[in-house]
């Protein structure tokens, strides 16, 4: 829940620049100004339309081109007041980091980077964009995060005194790759990362995350190294817990990769001892790492048993993982922002159905992508999201792996950020499926990890829709099943 200061300060903002706006005649004296100054007019100009109006911005653009005195004159009025704004939306943004207001920072960071930008104010822009990945990536938004990521290792470019935030983009950045199976980028990421680094505990870090992407690589002897020298300086520091037991595993998955099985079961059952009991995930992984071990070791019984572990730890952590009072939120709110049955965008989406069953995935695709633009552009995103699922499945159908993994997690990260279960559930069934095929989803615990989360949310939801009393057709058409349509 926002706090009072958050919206008085947008207010404000919003309030003050509208006033201002309105009498850009008489904030100063006419005066010339400097060519840094004339050059933000553009810039300046387009961050204030976004945050006000076009109507509010008009007379002053016009005044502007046609070189008022007093209007170039209030450029440097309203520059400053944007550049003081900035300062205070950052300092905002890192009380609302410090308590997890996601969606405020979200909002407010992106209100600082607009001003930074158009004010170039070089030192704020990094700090503010990377609150703004910051908050998307909490929120789930790994595209919106990446690109903020980006634009700060653009905006940062050679600044000494940036190292740090390009050290954290970059890792970051690498992190949301490795998620999407761009393992050669996350690389490379990872690569800079740890050349901006000085701090050696951040460094190991993104060592570990280097050696993570260089097992997906094939790269199983130089990940091996990496381990074993993270292994060795832990136990070094006296450091225990999960932090050595993920290490641990880590060292075993690069030996299981070299074919040394019996080292890497020695590990993996050291490592499963670190874990605390409420560490359902590094537990899940832990085991699911064991199976495979036991299985290559010709253990059928062991692997079973380690696999069945595998599973429930991963349910459980997903069920552990949800927040029931987000995916209830969302719910309510795509209700209230669903089409009526007669709507062409439902229209075009059974269609698609039927063409597809028929065996036409060209004419379905056809009906589909209009139907996502009809229910985006009537902001009923619950239905976009479900026809994007749909497209998800036929794609991995006809065999496009690479864009139906990709689209996947594109519906995945804005289903999360909205709370929409369904097409997450629907996401999450096709991408088990393509792991079970023998698909790299880039996923920790292979198909267990879409599986899980599809059951936990399943089960969720099915609560969730009965508390709003729906009639037997919308709810079946929301509970029925976990796959698309």
């Amino acid at each position: 829940m926002a706090t009072d200061p958050v919206l008085s300060m947008g207010a404000r903002i919003t309030a003050q620049l509208s006033m201002m706006l309105a009498r850009w005649s008489t904030l100063g004296p006419a005066k010339d100004l400097d060519d840094f100054l004339l050059a933000r007019r553009e810039p300046i100009l387009s961050s204030i339309t976004a945050l006000t109006s076009k109507e509010q911005v008009e007379p002053w653009r016009a005044a502007l081109e046609k070189n008022d005195p007093q209007a170039i004159a209030s450029l440097g009025v309203i520059y400053t007041f944007l550049s003081s704004a900035c300062r205070q939306l950052l300092q905002l943004c890192g009380q609302l980091k410090l308590s997890g207001e996601w969606w405020e920072l979200s909002r407010h960071s992106n209100l600082a980077a607009c001003f930074a930008s158009a004010c170039d104010l070089r030192t704020e822009l990094p700090i503010a964009l990377f609150l703004l990945a910051t908050s998307r990536r909490a929120l789930k938004d790994n595209q919106g995060a990446a690109e903020a990521y980006m634009q700060l290792i653009g905006a940062a470019g050679d600044n000494p005194a940036a190292a740090p935030l390009l050290s954290a983009a970059h890792d970051n950045l690498g992190n949301i790759l490795m998620d999407l199976g761009r393992f050669d980028e996350a690389f490379e990421h990872y690569d800079l990362a740890e050349k901006f680094e000085t701090n050696p505990a951040v460094v190991a870090t993104i060592l570990t995350n280097k050696a993570l992407a260089l097992i997906q690589l094939g790269e199983s002897r130089s990940a091996s190294r990496i381990f074993e020298a993270r292994v060795k300086l832990l136990e070094a520091q006296g450091v225990s817990g999960s932090e050595l037991g993920i290490a641990l595993d880590g060292a075993a998955q690069a030996l299981i990769g070299l074919g040394e099985r019996a080292a890497a079961l020695k590990l993996l059952q050291r490592a499963r001892d670190l874990f605390a009991a409420d560490d359902l995930g590094n537990r899940a992984i832990n085991a699911l790492i064991l199976s495979g071990a036991l299985r290559d070791a010709e253990d059928p019984i062991g692997a079973a048993e380690a696999f069945e572990q595998a599973h429930a730890l991963a349910l459980a952590d997903a069920n552990q993982k949800i927040d029931v009072d987000h995916y209830r939120r969302g719910f309510r709110a795509a209700l209230a922002n669903s089409l009526p049955r007669d709507h062409p965008a439902i229209g075009l989406f059974i269609e698609g159905v039927r063409l597809k069953e028929h065996d036409d995935p060209s004419g379905a695709l056809q009906n589909w992508q209009e139907a996502i633009n009809l229910a985006r552009a009537a902001n009923d995103t619950r239905l976009a999201l479900r026809v994007q699922a749909n497209v998800v499945a036929l794609m991995a159908d006809r065999g496009q792996v690479d864009s139906a993994i990709r689209l996947a997690y594109e519906v995945l990260s804005e289903a999360r950020q909205f709370g929409l279960a369904r097409p997450e559930i629907m996401a999450h069934g096709t991408l088990g499926s393509m792991a079970a095929s023998g698909a790299d989803i880039s996923d920790h615990l292979g198909v267990l990890g879409p599986q899980s989360r599809a059951a936990a949310l399943q089960e969720m939801h099915t609560r969730v829709v009965a508390e709003f009393h729906l009639d037997p057709i919308e709810a079946r058409f929301e509970t029925s099943d976990t796959g698309a349509t």
